[in-house]
Order: structure tokens, then sequence, then C-alpha cells
């Protein structure tokens, strides 16, 4: 297969990925594997051999991590691997850690993969579920004001 240099210099200024904007100077891309969106030699998905990729899974609860195996390139059905991650936030995220760890894909998409991840759990929660409460001096001073406010 060609290398990974020579796939970039062909796909570097024309892809259906590319999304260039106004007024910035660094495009970005919207392939499924790129991790942060940047049209980079570094986050393309399309030209390395073994990549990562999390997405929403497709009922809408938990994520999906794609996997992209080497030696496979010319094997589109067999080329990706993905498994689905329907168990809470925290064990969702050991889980992408310990596939990265243990498969000997780059650690440098370790972080991007678990904040891609944890946007898409927070996406996913309903409107007003987080219960925010303030802390501190301001803390004591809404709740004094919120058990005054109380309707009898």
């Amino acid at each position: 297969m060609a290398s990974n240099h020579l796939k970039w210099s062909i796909i570097r200024n024309n892809n259906c990925f590319l999304f260039k904007q106004r007024y910035i100077n660094r495009p970005f891309s919207k392939e499924p594997l790129n991790l942060k969106g940047t049209h980079t030699f570094r986050n393309n998905g399309l030209i390395h051999e073994k990549t990562v990729g999390v997405v929403e899974a497709p009922d809408k609860k938990g994520v999906v991590l794609v996997t992209k195996r080497a030696g496979y390139e010319n094997k589109p059905r067999r080329c990706f691997n993905k498994i689905v991650l329907k168990k809470h936030a925290r064990k969702t995220f050991q889980s992408i850690i310990n596939f990265l760890r243990h498969s000997n894909y780059c650690q440098n998409k370790k972080m991007p993969a678990l904040r891609r991840a944890s946007a898409i759990l927070e996406g996913q929660k309903p409107p007003g579920s987080r219960n925010r409460r303030r802390r501190g001096r301001y803390g004591r001073k809404w709740s004094a004001s919120a058990a005054r406010k109380k309707p009898e």
C-alpha cells in the first residue's frame, strides 16, 4: 500500500470531509475517525492504518467505539471494528482507556476520545437533569433565600 505521507498529499487539499470557514486559517474536518475535528496529518483518520473514533450509538443510549484495523484497507467491510458501550459514564471511560492501552493504539488519542465520549454522553442526558448546587458563601446565601421564599 501507499505510505501515509503520499495519501496525505493526495487528499490534503480536496476531500469530501474538508470544511473551510471564512476568516479562520485552519480548516476543519468532519470525518468520523477524526477525534479533534481539525484537518491535519496527525488527526486524519482516512490515511492511518490504526485510528480510533467515538460516535453516538444508533439508539441514542451510549457511545460506539469505532476502530480501524491494520491490514484491512482494501476490505472496507472488515476494516472497521465497532464496540457499543452502554454502561454508565465512568465504566465507559475506563473501557475506552483499557481498549486503547491494550490494543497498542497511539496514546495521544486517549484524551480526545474521552472528551468526545464525555460530550456525547452529556448531550444524551435530558435537559434539567443536572442538579447544580451553589457551594461556599454564595450557596449559603442562595439556600437561605430559597428557604424564606417557600410558599406556605
